[in-house]
């Protein structure tokens, strides 16, 4: 176990079928995973590929030259990196890094389309799981490829209460746990008190203002350097956020220019879709950002005239009796919603933790409709989910907002906030119904 901390190891040791983790940031997990799957790649009687999903083609990369490190340390033969474009469609396709070893199996290492999963068998490894764009369609598409073998592995910090990630969590630890998912839980608390902080130290430069720091002073030192405490609790401690989403979250991962060998920088550098280089570190996006409200000379929110809506509410008791028989609602353009505990995310697997948010939810249920059916705008996204968005006027007489998201595959959240300015937050994509 010498080269790693002791929840490093009880993770590579872990041989369940599926795991997953829930982790803090930058504590060495995908460096552990690297061992993990490069040790049970290289025996004789593995016969089964293997299948990263990161979430961009640097990660990609860099997982793969992780497990090269591992296959010289272990002494095992292995090929030098190499690239494969699997071909998802007539216009779409994949890249993939590979490395293959003397078992004549291979190790695939690639970005996160889940179209990439299908029809694949061998291990999985879903690395930073809740930022993948369809997580759970990610893992509908990767669950069956381990039905001949393997096991699947999902690494993720958590991105927000409402994400799929979360939801797997959530059944593991207060449901019954019908995918016998063996989870872990490792915070920034849990790391630095097995050995984190000494590991960290080695690495850094002697003049490193880290060097001179305690556990408590490191604790302290990353929980300010984050923009908030919420996002310090779910960034570092495993606590997802409850917060209104960023529907239009573009990701940035930023990789020091040193740790890209030289033999490679040039080449990735120019392969790398939307990146740049920023001091010494290549900075990618996985993707362009959408148009938002300000892109299209749209006023904030803040500035709309008054809808005139009043607060309506019903009885917890009345609310859950709908929502179990069910019904549809249609919106200004003539689509329908249907409304049920079975289209309702915040329904779904619900915890003794989330009651008190879903009372809120659940006694508005009428505004919700009435924001569906009166909508002061509706935003579509790429992927086919709608936003409609509506301010109206609380029982105190205090002005909020209200919005509902439907996603293409059915499911209906509902958003009340009570800085109506949070409305801009859903007005991104394209602009496809405006009540002026």
């Amino acid at each position: 176990m010498g080269l790693f901390l002791p929840y490093q190891w009880a993770w590579i040791t872990d041989r369940s079928r599926i795991k997953l983790v829930e982790k803090s940031r930058q504590i060495g997990f995908s460096w552990a995973t690297a061992y993990d799957l490069v040790r049970w790649q290289c025996r004789k009687k593995t016969a089964l590929d293997s299948w990263v999903s990161s979430r961009d083609e640097i990660q990609a990369r860099l997982f793969l030259q992780d497990c090269k490190k591992f296959a010289g340390i272990l002494d095992v033969a292995s090929s030098s990196i190499g690239e494969k474009v699997y071909k998802l469609s007539e216009d779409k396709s994949v890249t993939a890094f590979e490395m293959s070893f003397a078992n004549q199996t291979l190790i695939h290492s690639m970005s996160s389309n889940p179209d990439a999963q299908a029809g694949k068998r061998g291990t999985r490894v879903l690395d930073e799981f809740a930022l993948h764009q369809q997580p759970k369609i990610l893992y509908t598409i990767a669950l069956p490829g381990i039905t001949w073998g393997g096991q699947m592995a999902i690494i993720s910090t958590h991105r927000g209460k409402h994400n799929f990630f979360n939801k797997l969590v959530e059944e593991v630890r207060n449901g019954e746990n019908k995918k016998r998912i063996s989870l872990h839980k490792v915070s920034l608390q849990d790391a630095l008190e097995q050995g984190f902080l000494d590991v960290l130290q080695s690495k850094l430069p002697e003049d490193d203002e880290r060097q001179e720091m305690d556990e408590a002073d490191y604790f302290n030192y990353v929980k300010s350097q984050c923009a908030d405490t919420e996002s310090f609790m779910q960034e570092y401690m495993c606590e997802p956020a409850d917060e209104i989403p960023d529907f239009d979250c573009v990701l940035e991962t930023e990789v020091s220019l040193d740790r890209i060998p030289e033999e490679f920088r040039e080449q990735i550098i120019k392969e790398t879709p939307n990146a740049e280089i920023r001091g010494n570190k290549l900075v990618q996006q996985n993707k362009p950002k959408l148009p938002t409200w300000k892109d299209m000379g749209l006023v904030d929110v803040k500035k709309w005239k008054p809808s005139g809506v009043v607060e309506k509410t019903i009885s917890k008791t009345e609310a859950e009796a709908k929502l179990k028989k069910g019904f549809s609602i249609q919106d200004v353009q003539g689509k329908q919603l249907t409304i049920s505990d079975q289209t309702i995310h915040w329904r779904k697997n619900i915890t003794e933790k989330d009651a008190q948010d879903s009372f809120g939810r659940l006694i508005r249920l009428p505004l919700a409709e009435i924001c569906v059916q009166h909508s002061k705008e509706i935003w579509e996204l790429p992927n086919g989910m709608r936003n409609y968005i509506l301010d109206y006027i609380n029982k105190n007489g205090k002005r909020r907002g209200v919005a509902v998201s439907a996603h293409p595959n059915g499911d209906v959240n509902t958003y009340f906030t009570q800085d109506i300015a949070n409305l801009n937050n859903f007005r991104k994509g394209t602009l496809i119904y405006e009540n002026k």
